[in-house]
């Protein structure tokens, strides 16, 4: 958790499950999807509080950490309901703000 509250460190670097190479970009495991799927609300929450934090980043499946993390829940993990409920409201404030940007243009 030092790293993330660490401004330098890049929150969207992610490890790929194959190579085990880091790259920033879609089609990795992120910071976000690890501490989504590990159940971890007080790396997650740190994680959001970034504005540099991504989440709609995509693993190695083109998923989202909020997308891995419903179906977790639905496979029977239900301590991660609350991780879901953290990660839809993270989603309907990017949306806002993208909706708030198209109308000033």
């Amino acid at each position: 958790m030092f790293l993330v509250s660490q401004k330098e460190y890049n929150v969207n670097v992610g490890t790929s499950s194959v190579k085990g190479e880091q790259r920033i970009g879609c089609h990795e495991t992120t910071p976000l999807h690890a501490a989504a799927m590990k159940g971890n609300i007080q790396l997650i929450q740190m994680l959001l509080e970034r504005k540099d934090c991504d989440a709609s980043l995509l693993d190695e499946n083109g998923r989202t950490a909020l997308e891995n993390t419903k179906d977790a829940v639905k496979n029977g993990r239900k301590e991660l309901v609350n991780i879901v409920k953290i990660l839809e409201n993270d989603w309907r404030k990017d949306e806002k703000k993208i909706r708030r940007k198209s109308q000033k243009m």
